[in-house]
């Protein structure tokens, strides 16, 4: 009797083995086999960035990556992977290897000078910095019958110079 479930136990496993390389076969000839096959997505930041994000990564085959981003130094602003995504964020989906670099430009900041009534801008009211260069001297002059109280953004001295570090600037000489 004992003999006889064996029997019976190596022929299951014989049938199991047998159904399982002909699933296998089946599938290799139709084209359904499991995929094992992985890409690889590289990202690199050129000049005035960096990533965030994992940099180098492998990806089984229709499998998304982790999402990475595109920081601009100061100075700079994102442009464009030279894949031409716009979007300074990215996940992509494994379906060929990826090798793509993040572009950045320089950042120009704009200088407007404006006055209220009462007065006049002596100077370039409207001038087109990089970033980290200073601008020419603009000066806010009050008109016979007004004086000048200061700029919009706070600056005190009707006289200023500004540098562009930080952003666009908007004043008014009131």
């Amino acid at each position: 009797m004992i003999e006889r479930g064996r029997v019976k136990i190596k022929t299951l496993i014989l049938i199991v083995l047998v159904v399982f390389a002909a699933g296998a076969a089946f599938a290799s000839l139709f084209g359904c086999s499991e995929n094992d096959k992985k890409y690889t997505l590289r990202y690199g930041a050129g000049y005035g960035g960096r990533i965030e994000g994992e940099e180098q990564q492998v990806v089984k085959d229709g499998e998304c990556g982790t999402a990475v981003k595109a920081i601009a130094e100061n100075g700079y602003i994102f442009a464009e992977w030279s894949d031409g995504v716009k979007s300074a964020w990215r996940t992509d989906v494994a379906k060929s290897d990826v090798e793509v670099t993040a572009t950045f430009k320089v950042r120009y900041y704009n200088l407007n000078y404006s006055n209220s009534n009462g007065g006049e801008i002596v100077g370039d009211a409207h001038q087109t910095l990089l970033y980290g260069e200073t601008g020419s001297t603009v000066t806010a002059v009050a008109k016979e019958g007004y004086e000048f109280t200061g700029w919009s953004d706070g600056v005190k001295t009707s006289e200023r110079r500004d540098t562009a570090n930080i952003g666009d600037i908007d004043a008014t000489a009131t």
